[in-house]
């Protein structure tokens, strides 16, 4: 008897893709059950299949549409804080522990801002503390 080694290593590869494209397929499953469950018992299911990052959002986003619901359309809008009704993914990475100004264009934008108005400053501190002296 002999094997093909290579024609086991596609059937493998093979599997292997359909297991991720169902695994996938599974995920958004859930999360879709998730989101029309009001008792908020898939929770548990969801939680085991997301990963602690995802997870967080997932928590947070909660809690941010749970803390929103205290307040008006109105007063929402009006509002600083509010991002709309569910916490965009890139806020809850500059809430939490992703926020560095190299994420993306506007980061880069402020960061440049705040050394033009670091200089600024300085050259203007510089030029008061000189007319004092």
């Amino acid at each position: 008897m002999e094997f093909n080694i290579d024609s086991l290593s596609d059937k493998l590869k093979n599997i292997s893709n359909e297991l991720s494209i169902e695994e996938t397929n599974l995920k958004k499953l859930i999360q879709k059950v998730s989101l029309k469950d009001d008792t908020k018992q898939s929770y548990d299911v969801l939680y085991e299949i997301l990963t602690d990052e995802e997870k967080h959002y997932h928590i947070m986003n909660e809690e941010y549409k749970s803390f929103i619901s205290g307040y008006s359309q109105e007063y929402r809008e009006m509002s600083d804080w509010y991002y709309g009704p569910e916490l965009p993914y890139d806020i809850y990475c500059q809430l939490f522990y992703k926020d560095t100004y190299l994420n993306d264009k506007k980061g880069i934008e402020k960061l440049y801002s705040l050394f033009i108005f670091m200089t600024l400053f300085e050259y203007e501190m510089n030029k008061y503390t000189n007319i004092l002296i």
